[in-house]
């Protein structure tokens, strides 16, 4: 007696997207070559899965997209009806393995309710009907809009014309900064020059004293401390001196004149 074991019975979510059907086929590295889609059927035969079932609705069975993955094999089919499809299967057969992908649904009949909405009440603002504005005028809004635009263009110009202004008053503090900022390099300078003609008056007077010095140094000794005071000598002393001087003050002429 051989044993004959039950296949399994894979899962599958779905979604629809207008005129397209959306399905993965969870089965590790399946390909598409274990799928047969013929007219309104589908048939899964692999191993220990089994799965056989038909369309709820008619397909276009020359259209139809593979997509395999290490996870799941994905598929697209196209309707040939627009009409929205309620279950996968026709009968909503395997319902327990079958699960609908809410991720990625899209309810055609929640827009189309959103699109009358929508118009149904941009035709009540474009009558004057919207609730809460009764004696509301569409064509004075609209006249002020434009008034509205026009006021923002000349609030834009006079933006600008204070821009500008205010560029200008930059651009003048700037230049009167960098001319202070000359004024300030040549004063520096001029200090600098008088610093030197003041140094070099200093060190031509430092000279004239050291020559002094020295002529004093080569005078010679007049006076001897250990001789005794004698005032016909003192005033024969006097007299040279006198000359002496005199000689001093005639060299130091001739130098400032050199």
């Amino acid at each position: 007696m051989s044993l004959v074991l039950e296949k399994r019975i894979p899962t599958i979510k779905w979604y629809q997207i207008y005129n397209n059907v959306y399905f993965n086929i969870y089965i590790q590295n399946l390909s598409k070559d274990n799928i047969q889609i013929t007219n309104n059927n589908f048939n899964l035969n692999i191993n220990d899965y089994q799965m056989e079932f038909e369309f709820n609705d008619e397909i276009n069975s020359e259209n139809i997209e593979f997509k395999e993955t290490e996870k799941y094999l994905s598929i697209v089919i196209e309707k040939i009806n627009n009409d929205q499809w309620k279950h996968l299967t026709k009968n909503n057969l395997y319902k327990n393995n079958i699960k609908v992908d809410w991720d990625h649904w899209f309810d055609e009949d929640a827009e189309d309710d959103e699109n009358e909405q929508e118009q149904m009440d941009f035709s009540q603002m474009m009558g004057g009907g919207m609730p809460g504005m009764d004696g509301f005028n569409m064509e004075e809004m609209m006249a002020n809009m434009g008034n509205n635009e026009d006021n923002n263009e000349d609030n834009n110009e006079d933006d600008n014309e204070d821009d500008e202004e205010d560029n200008n008053e930059d651009d003048d503090e700037d230049n009167n900064e960098d001319d202070d900022e000359d004024n300030n390099e040549d004063d520096d300078e001029d200090n600098n020059e008088d610093d030197e003609d003041n140094n070099e008056d200093e060190d031509d007077e430092n000279n004239n004293e050291d020559e002094d010095d020295d002529d004093y140094e080569d005078m010679p000794e007049l006076i001897d401390d250990d001789q005794e005071f004698d005032y016909e000598e003192a005033a024969q002393l006097k007299g040279e001196l006198e000359e002496y001087y005199e000689e001093l003050e005639e060299n130091n002429r001739n130098n400032d004149n050199i």
